[in-house]
């Protein structure tokens, strides 16, 4: 087969199917399951944060938010290009996560309820990381020193 051959049949076979998933396929998961779901999410979020923004790309979606310990919060969903899954990964201000991978080989078999359980799941992550941010900033009271100064740590050696 000619090298234009092969360019034509790649193209051709792509626009057929799409990463193992047709595009309508891809583009109903994103409207009937994804983004109702992030439109929940953003409903009660709203009531907390400041801002939230839901964000539709062709193969993935993010919900990003911001808060005083963690200035960018990014959930996505992604439809992976690499085969039949779907990832959820995230960022916390500037460090990036690849969440969890779940083999799917039907979208539809997919609904909000398991998007949302995702969500929570990074968002128990982030506020485990808030946690740890608050006890490395934690200040050591000034009288620390003077306390185990006074204790007998050492008297013996």
């Amino acid at each position: 087969m000619s090298w234009e051959r092969e360019l034509q049949e790649h193209y051709r076979k792509k626009g057929m199917i799409e990463q193992g998933y047709e595009r309508d396929e891809i583009d109903r998961f994103y409207s009937n399951v994804v983004l109702p779901a992030f439109e929940d999410i953003k409903t009660i979020l709203s009531q907390f944060v400041n801002s939230v923004h839901i964000k539709r790309y062709a193969y993935k979606a993010n919900l990003r938010f911001n808060e005083k310990e963690i200035r960018k919060s990014v959930f996505r969903v992604e439809v992976s290009l690499k085969g039949n899954e779907v990832v959820f990964p995230f960022e916390l201000n500037d460090m990036y996560a690849f969440g969890s991978r779940v083999p799917v080989d039907r979208l539809d078999a997919l609904d909000k309820g398991f998007i949302i359980f995702n969500f929570m799941e990074f968002f128990k992550l982030r506020e485990q990381k808030i946690v740890e941010h608050r006890l490395a900033n934690r200040e050591i009271p000034k009288n620390y020193w003077k306390v185990k100064s006074k204790t007998s740590y050492g008297a013996d050696l």
